[in-house]
């Protein structure tokens, strides 16, 4: 397989709880396989706008045509209809206001992925 070291250099989280800030410095150590699976090992901390902050690492999949994936490499971007990619992330903050997050189980969906970026939504399983 191949690995890709993508080290984040920000993004923003947007929701009905939570307005954060990804700070630079985490990233995604991605495998891309020979099964066409591309497996995640991402981790990145958060701060948000009331300056609280949050630990977020997540394992994932994602499942690429042959087509798409030779468009990821080559640096263009895949969207949700060209993959299945499912993330189940972990979030951990001694931030009062956030730490509902610690006790939570939530699933992602990947919309949007390329070496630039990825653009995920997360749904908490209740």
């Amino acid at each position: 397989g191949l690995r890709i070291d993508a080290i984040a250099s920000g993004g923003t989280v947007r929701g009905p709880r939570l307005d954060a800030e990804v700070l630079p410095g985490g990233g995604d150590w991605l495998e891309l396989a020979g099964d066409g699976i591309a497996r995640m090992d991402v981790r990145a901390t958060f701060r948000a706008t009331d300056g609280g902050v949050i630990h977020y690492r997540s394992a994932g999949r994602i499942v690429l045509t042959d087509e798409a994936r030779e468009r990821f490499l080559a640096g263009g971007t895949v969207g949700a209809g060209e993959l299945y990619g499912r993330a189940a992330p972990l979030f951990e903050t001694a931030a009062e206001p956030h730490r509902w997050l610690n006790g939570i189980l939530a699933v992602g969906r990947v919309v949007e992925l390329s070496q630039r970026h990825i653009h995920y939504q997360l749904f908490v399983v209740e």
